[in-house]
């Protein structure tokens, strides 16, 4: 009850008749409601209702942010409706429930959201399909986050979001109906999807004749903490995925796969990229590749970057693995920097490059390391060439001296952004 009165305001507004006032009058310091019906549900008090209107009532007309922890008793249902009868001011919404729900139906929302701008919604699947259908007209809606994949999804207005992320696909039927969705978006909008593989339910990258085309500007894929997946199963997971689609306006791809402790890398299929590189043409808008990490060799990232020319924003990482089966590895070498080396008459892969980070093992001649930046500090970018080095401490050494001077000079010029400092990726 403390909890939902902002019992720290009403202390406040104690000191003194000019501070009640103030903290009473204002309506914004009362439009965050955090709310958790699992407690009600214990021992329900009516008195909490009282409270709660008298919560929202001091916001005014002021736009109500919401976090709503949902149980499975008749407190639930009794303190949702409360709040839906003031959805005409809900503008950011979270709702969460972690068991089966009978209770969690909104139908007074419906048709009554004109503020909303984010939405969040985790629930058990079946509760959460039928908790979208009501968001289904919302004209400011921008970002939705699900946690199941349901076909409920497609009653949502998609057409206008600028952020949708995905829960986990459960297998190739529901990675359907997320390319389903795909194709509806369109605008900048920024898609999140977690990926991993599927034991049982694939066994080959589906032959897509016609890949559907989605205008999604960013497209982030994330991997789960899913060690017990073979990674066979996970690269199918991967090249059924990307040969699904045609992204003919993706500025960013983004392909994560860390954790605090353990991480899974995510697959890469560089045929499969390469295939959907062409038919997307990225050569002419891809921006940003965020690789961070992948099983990836050296040989297979320069085919990756090889028609790459508008790429200016390249993260990588070499890999350090737990599972001796798949060892460390390094994509930071002396080979790769020399690609990247632009050499005049002769240019080098990525020719646009202005941002370059590296989580890295230190496995690489100094020299090269400067002759690379030093190249592409002469190309005379429109802004300071940066580059950011992100070391393993199992590995760490000292980078020459007379290298790290030059760089600190190239700085001093506003020629070189360059920094060096320890990873949080391979910390164990």
């Amino acid at each position: 009850m403390k909890r939902l009165a902002n019992v720290e305001l009403l202390g406040i507004s104690r000191v003194c008749p000019r501070w009640h006032q103030l903290i009473m009058g204002t309506s914004c310091l009362w439009n965050c409601v955090d709310l958790d019906l699992r407690v009600w549900d214990d021992e329900f008090d009516p008195q909490l209702l009282t409270l709660l209107r008298v919560v929202l009532d001091h916001g005014g007309n002021f736009p109500l942010d919401l976090g709503v922890v949902c149980g499975d008793g008749e407190a639930t249902s009794r303190g949702l409706n409360v709040l839906a009868t003031y959805s005409c001011r809900w503008r950011n919404v979270s709702i969460s429930a972690y068991g089966p729900q009978k209770h969690l139906r909104l139908p007074a929302i419906e048709g009554n959201l004109p503020l909303l701008e984010n939405l969040a919604i985790e629930v058990a699947g079946l509760d959460e399909a039928g908790v979208i259908p009501f968001f289904q007209v919302a004209p400011r809606l921008a970002t939705v986050r699900v946690r199941a994949l349901t076909s409920n999804i497609s009653k949502l207005p998609l057409e206008q979001l600028k952020l949708l992320v995905f829960g986990d696909p459960e297998g190739p039927k529901e990675l359907d109906d997320v390319t389903r969705i795909m194709t509806r978006l369109s605008g900048e909008v920024g898609i999140y999807l977690h990926l991993v593989g599927w034991e049982e339910q694939i066994t080959a990258p589906r032959a897509e004749a016609s890949p559907q085309v989605s205008n999604a500007f960013e497209l982030f894929i994330r991997g789960r903490n899913a060690s017990q997946v073979s990674t066979e199963a996970a690269d199918l997971a991967m090249q059924d995925f990307l040969a699904r689609l045609t992204l003919p306006r993706l500025r960013t791809l983004y392909v994560d796969s860390t954790g605090r402790q353990l991480y899974f890398p995510m697959p890469w299929s560089t045929d499969q990229f390469l295939a959907l590189a062409h038919r997307s043409s990225f050569s002419t808008h891809l921006r940003t590749l965020i690789l961070f990490p992948v099983f990836i060799t050296e040989a297979e990232l320069l085919q990756t970057l090889s028609s790459l020319d508008s790429l200016d924003d390249l993260t990588i990482s070499d890999r350090k693995m737990i599972n001796a089966e798949w060892g460390d590895l390094a994509v930071l070498t002396d080979s790769l920097l020399q690609h990247l080396t632009w050499t005049p008459g002769l240019g080098c892969v990525v020719p646009a490059l202005r941002c370059f980070r590296c989580h890295t093992q230190l496995k690489f001649d100094d020299g090269l390391l400067r002759d690379f930046v030093l190249s592409r500090v002469r190309r005379e970018l429109a802004s300071a060439f940066e580059v950011e080095l992100l070391w393993d401490q199992d590995h760490h050494r000292e980078l020459d001296s007379g290298m790290l001077a030059q760089f600190e000079e190239l700085s001093s010029r506003g020629e070189l952004i360059f920094s060096a400092k320890p990873s949080a990726l391979f910390q164990d």
